[in-house]
């Protein structure tokens, strides 16, 4: 029996443009990389990686991201989006976990 690799569903957008989001959110909330390493359980080398797009991530890294970053996984994917209320985020985490949850059932 094969288990499903859900951990390697890797984001599929151009990675410099993701991971200059990602930095100015970052920069944003005044945190280090080694802060926000620490909140998603990563080097702070790995955050660099990501937000120079040499490194691309999986949804559910994007999802930790986010969190500490206090937006919406969609507000790093979308180049409009700002950064939505804490009801529309409840919102989009809720269909961002149906989506990755109908990407792992495929995957089993």
């Amino acid at each position: 029996m094969s288990r499903a690799r859900t951990s390697n569903i890797a984001v599929r957008v151009p990675d410099p443009m993701l991971g200059a989001r990602v930095k100015k959110q970052r920069e944003r909330k005044r945190m280090t990389q080694t802060k926000l390493a620490a909140r998603v359980r990563v080097s702070y080398q790995m955050i660099g990686r990501y937000e120079k797009g040499t490194t691309s991530m999986t949804v559910e890294m994007l999802q930790a991201i986010a969190a500490a970053l206090e937006v919406s996984p969609l507000f790093f994917l979308d180049p409009d989006q700002q950064a939505p209320t804490n009801e529309v985020l409840a919102e989009l985490m809720e269909a961002l976990h149906k989506i990755v949850e109908r990407i792992r059932a495929l995957l089993k």
